[in-house]
């Protein structure tokens, strides 16, 4: 690809993330963070995206850009008040960038949203203050004074990415400037050096702007050496006949004129022109060289699945020393060791390239809540926690349009209208909170409202009407809170725009259990509703504990382990149902043995039953006896999908490969306890308790 498309592509990334920093700001503005932080920020956001913009020819931003810089800048000098400012129409132009940014990556016509354009000029041209009212007046006022601005930059003008035409673009919020251009200083040809500047600027401008307005305005391309703003009617050092003599050899013409509305004028100039030879570069030019560069996200995922087959490798490595007689086992062990510590470091840091923060996505939500909320009536705000927590990058693309599904049904389901919620002794708006926070190897976001929770009985209703009930069913008020994620059941009244169809909530299941995830709703009426995604880190790499329950070995996460002891230290008792339950830390746990639970039939040859309880947590924070035979060890596992091939495994949430190239489940921990009431309910009327044997046994027999 061409160099120049390469540095265009690489801009029109970082304009996404600049107005996703904009956009938030804006949030906090409109939520009464008008603090000079937060509009400092959004302004350099803004200033940001106008300076590439120009620089790589990105006309079409330029005006949004520039017009809403100007509108920012009002609220940084304080002619604005920040509860004056007009945030919705900052939206939209935020929108309006977003929209010509994707024009520009598809190669398109940008829109033209002069709307938008023509709000921005009343806004710059009334300051926005209740006493400053009225349009930006096409030419300068009756009576408005003006100024003569000399620009003298240094040499590295250029290397700042700071073209001329720049320069005019903030000036014309004031007026119509008029510029000149002073080319004395512009060496003979063969000591030109394109890369240094060697041109000096004036530029009339009739305004009634104050000289520190103008100051504010061009102190955002030059340095205040470089700036000297006189009366328009004082005569400048070219007139006072103090002009430099012109350099010998061929020079340029010794005037040009860059402005429309300017007409030919002579040549003027200074004290001391710009030399030939590159001056001592300014400080800003010796800044440390960036420490970031952008890269393919494929080139990391061959990278980490390069990572993940190291790590099989070193397994099977690990396997075969064991077989070897001392001492060349003890020296290949010694060597593995130390190749295991490295291969960890190696995978944590290839991690660390891929982790990012929720927030990338977390902060596209509040302009869906403040969007929706005012096509619903409704009064709402969004509050988020633990934004900071990092995820596997391919998990935080596939968060989007979950967290979407849900915040857009708890503000059109859950939250109620404000005369509801003040009849209800709730505040007139409501509140969705969303939040993220890490738990062992995974992460856990929850989008939680206050509103009035979900109808079972019209969900129950709606689910017997469609077959998915019987009518004499008795669920659980747990079992009932499901049916929320089967397809077709909704409890909207009618059919909108926002829902009704019951599709969504299925789709964002189906999401998140092809990320390996599950999701849980809990409820209570009157009071609100809460739904709980657990995802993990990663989709690659994973530290696990190898179990042997029977001739089968199966992977439990170590971030859900607590603690593993005897089984004859833990108390088993047998309740009334059928099930077990343990002592464990004090407290009343249940028991699950995998071996009945599996169906994975008797104990080995010379076994006796499971005699070890392993305590794990799952998500939820309920804990969980569960009983294997033995322990084999710990080791990293590569985790490998199994719905792609073989659908969703009963407790299980994926596999991997062993050091002796066999294959081994990876168990879901938060979904063993649901998987044993199922058994428990299914026990002695049909085989289903056989189930997961018939799966495990051609993934291992295929390996």
């Amino acid at each position: 690809m061409d160099p120049m498309a390469l540095l265009r592509q690489s801009f029109l990334e970082e304009c996404d993330e600049l107005l996703s920093a904009l956009e938030s700001c804006l949030h906090a503005m409109e939520e009464g963070a008008g603090d000079p932080d937060t509009v400092n920020a959004a302004f350099r956001a803004i200033h940001s995206i106008k300076g590439g913009a120009g620089a790589f020819g990105f006309t079409e931003l330029v005006p949004y850009a520039h017009h809403l810089e100007a509108a920012l800048d009002l609220l940084r000098s304080g002619r604005m008040r920040a509860t004056d400012a007009p945030v919705p129409l900052f939206l939209r132009t935020a929108d309006a960038l977003g929209a010509c940014v994707a024009a520009a990556r598809a190669e398109e016509a940008a829109p033209a949203f002069p709307d938008i354009i023509a709000g921005l000029r009343v806004l710059a041209g009334g300051g926005g203050a209740a006493d400053q009212a009225g349009p930006e007046p096409e030419t300068p006022p009756v009576g408005a004074h003006g100024h003569r601005i000399v620009l003298t930059p240094r040499a590295d003008l250029f290397r700042r990415l700071v073209e001329p035409p720049q320069m005019l673009q903030p000036l014309e919020a004031f007026g119509e400037p008029r510029l000149r251009c002073d080319l004395s200083g512009v060496p003979a040809l063969d000591a030109l050096d394109p890369a240094l500047c060697h041109l000096r600027f004036e530029i009339e401008l009739e305004t009634a702007a104050l000289r520190e307005q103008i100051e504010d305005v061009l102190e955002r391309c030059f340095d205040g050496d470089e700036i000297a703003i006189l009366p328009l009617g004082a005569p400048t050092t070219a007139q006072a006949g103090s002009a430099p003599p012109a350099p010998p050899g061929p020079a340029a013409p010794p005037s040009a004129d860059l402005s429309a509305s300017a007409q030919p004028a002579a040549a003027f100039g200074h004290g001391g022109s710009h030399p030939s030879a590159a001056p001592e570069p300014h400080p800003r030019s010796r800044l440390a060289p960036t420490r970031t560069i952008r890269v393919d996200l494929d080139r990391v995922d061959r990278l980490m699945n390069l990572v993940g087959e190291i790590v099989i490798t070193q397994s099977m490595l690990i396997d075969r020393s064991r077989n070897l007689p001392s001492p060349h086992g003890l020296q290949l062990t010694e060597g593995i060791e130390a190749l295991t510590r490295q291969t960890r470091e190696l995978q944590e840091q290839v991690m660390s390239v891929r982790a990012q923060p929720v927030k990338t996505v977390f902060q596209r939500m509040p302009r869906t809540v403040r969007d929706l909320a005012n096509t619903l009536g409704k009064e709402a705000r969004l509050a988020m926690r633990g934004e900071d927590t990092e995820v596997d990058k391919t998990i935080i693309e596939e968060l989007a349009d979950p967290l979407t599904h849900m915040i857009r049904n708890a503000l059109d389901h859950g939250v109620e209208r404000p005369d509801e919620r003040l009849a209800a002794g709730k505040p007139a708006e409501g509140l969705i909170t969303l939040a993220a926070e890490q738990r062992g190897g995974r992460i856990v976001i929850t989008v939680s409202d206050d509103g009035r929770g979900l109808n079972r009985e019209k969900l129950f209703a709606k689910a017997v009407s469609r077959g998915v009930m019987a009518a004499d069913a008795k669920p659980s008020p747990a079992e009932i809170d499901m049916l929320i994620f089967h397809a077709g059941l909704s409890t909207a009244e009618a059919v909108t725009d926002v829902s009704g169809r019951g599709v969504g909530m299925d789709v964002v299941k189906q999401n998140v259990e092809a990320l390996g995830g599950r999701i849980a709703v809990e409820s209570e009426p009157g009071r609100g509703c809460s739904f709980a995604l657990s995802l993990p880190l990663t989709l690659a790499v994973a530290d696990g504990m190898v179990v042997r329950i029977g001739e089968e070995r199966m992977i439990l996460p170590i971030g859900s382990i607590m603690e593993t002891l005897q089984i004859g230290n833990c108390s088993p008792a047998i309740l009334p149902g059928g099930g077990e339950i343990v002592r464990l830390r004090g407290e009343i746990a249940p028991l699950l043995r995998l071996r009945e639970l599996l169906g994975l039939g008797a104990p080995r040859a010379g076994g006796g039953p499971e005699s070890i309880v392993i305590s794990a947590e799952t998500d939820r924070g309920e804990v969980i006896g569960i009983a294997v035979d033995e322990i084999l060890g710990q080791q990293q596992v590569v985790v490998k999908s199994l719905e792609a091939s073989f659908g969703p495994v009963p407790g299980a949430s994926a596999a991997t490969i062993l050091g002796d190239g066999m294959v081994a489940l990876i168990l879901d921990v938060d979904a063993l306890p649901a998987l044993a009431q199922a058994r428990a309910r299914a026990r002695g009327s049909s085989p289903a308790a056989s189930r997961a044997f018939t799966i495990n046994r051609p993934i291992q027999s295929a390996a």
